[in-house]
């Protein structure tokens, strides 16, 4: 008379009680007793069973509440054990008691001991055009849902060095990202997010594409290396496969690293994001809304193409910037086309425009094509918190540049 199985689901539990359901196959007649308890590493200073009759975990042990004593009288007998609210390590053993041979099944379980916090962030590689980014946060507990709304306020760097504006990308307007029907704006905006993380390469490599790592926590197939420590990369290479036994990468395209240096690989997209860290999101559309543009004449301008301004901040030259005002000749092209003196503060900035104008001193003028602040505004469902604190970034470069001088 055999024990054939013992089934129990031993995926990571969330904070969360929860009740795990068990199964056991066998022979008519074959008796065996089950075990559960709590290991104190994870619980308190001793062992906590789990009481059969008052389904809990307890102190102590007895055997006649702790042990649940089983003969099978059909090929398969179904219960379940409650765990608590509260992380910790679980075993779950299962002893059969009428055999020759002693025959012991131990399932392993865990439970996430903290809630997590998920922080959602704008990132750029443009770091010095911008102001500080405002981040969201949203807590939850390992398998449950959610959602949170956003509204950021993304700031051009005020500087004189750097406060040229923001401007948007050729390939996406500001009026198509509001448009929440368009199935192209929304792959367009689910492909922005992403999940970053970083590891360490294990071993020197020349013109190869495979490479060793030290670690592969959350490192999947279809993230992107976007950076190196030293050295250089070429092209963006992609993950094609991961061989686990080894922890070796096999990347798109050949790369030289040297030993030692520390790689930063990108998730796109809500299905990369899952694969590596186990949250799903859906990430829904969002309106994108830039602060108007104004500012005001600092001196009489008489027929020239220079233009005095209280202050610069947010205006690019280089033939992107269209202005209107009273008095303002438009009758032909007349763009922005240096900033020849920035001034972000209000003292001495001054432009040069394509027509000469004549403006009076005080007249207000509105300026199109960059702007000082863009309003991002949306809203992401959690429809699956992951085990531990994550960030969630938003390539801002994907919709914005940033404005030059000329």
């Amino acid at each position: 008379m055999n024990i054939n199985s013992f089934e129990i689901d031993t995926s990571e539990m969330s904070y969360l009680g929860q009740a795990r359901r068990f199964s056991v196959s066998g022979d008519i007649g074959a008796s065996f007793t089950i075990v559960a308890l709590q290991n104190p590493s994870s619980s308190s200073t001793h062992t906590l069973y789990y009481d059969f009759n008052n389904d809990a975990f307890e102190s102590g042990h007895n055997n006649d509440q702790n042990n649940l004593n089983i003969t099978l009288t059909s090929t398969m007998y179904k219960g379940s054990i409650n765990f608590p609210e509260g992380g910790g390590d679980f075993v779950v053993k299962l002893i059969q008691t009428n055999s020759d041979t002693t025959n012991i099944i131990s399932k392993f379980i865990s439970k996430v001991s903290t809630v997590a916090t998920l922080t959602f962030q704008a990132e750029t590689s443009n770091t010095n055009s911008y102001e500080t980014f405002p981040t969201t946060t949203s807590k939850g507990v390992l398998g449950t849902s959610g959602s949170v709304n956003f509204e950021w306020a993304i700031t051009n760097k005020k500087t004189d060095a750097n406060g040229f504006g923001l401007l948007q990308n050729t390939s996406t307007t500001f009026d198509e990202l509001n448009l929440a029907n368009e199935s192209s704006i929304i792959t367009q905006i689910e492909n922005a997010w992403y999940f970053k993380t970083t590891d360490t390469v294990d071993g020197a490599i020349t013109s190869a594409t495979q490479f060793k790592v030290d670690d592969l926590t959350d490192i999947v197939v279809g993230m992107l290396i976007t950076g190196v420590s030293s050295g250089s990369l070429t092209g963006t290479p992609f993950i094609k496969s991961i061989d686990t036994r080894d922890k070796t990468i096999t990347i798109s395209s050949a790369q030289t690293f040297a030993d030692g240096i520390t790689l930063t690989f990108k998730a796109y997209g809500s299905d990369n994001i899952f694969n590596a860290i186990g949250a799903r999101f859906t990430f829904n559309a969002m309106t994108v809304t830039p602060t108007a543009l104004i500012k005001a004449v600092r001196t009489d301008v008489s027929s020239a193409t220079s233009i005095d301004l209280v202050d610069t901040y947010g205006i690019a030259g280089g033939n992107v910037v269209t202005y209107v005002g009273v008095g303002v000749d438009n009758s032909t092209s007349n763009r922005v086309t240096e900033v020849t003196t920035a001034d972000v503060d209000g003292s001495n900035g001054v432009i040069a425009v394509e027509k000469a104008q004549l403006l009076a001193q005080g007249v207000v003028l509105a300026f199109a094509g960059s702007f000082a602040e863009i309003i991002f505004n949306g809203n992401i469902t959690i429809n699956s918190y992951p085990n531990a604190d994550r960030t969630i970034n938003f390539d801002v470069d994907k919709f914005l540049s940033v404005g030059a001088a000329s």
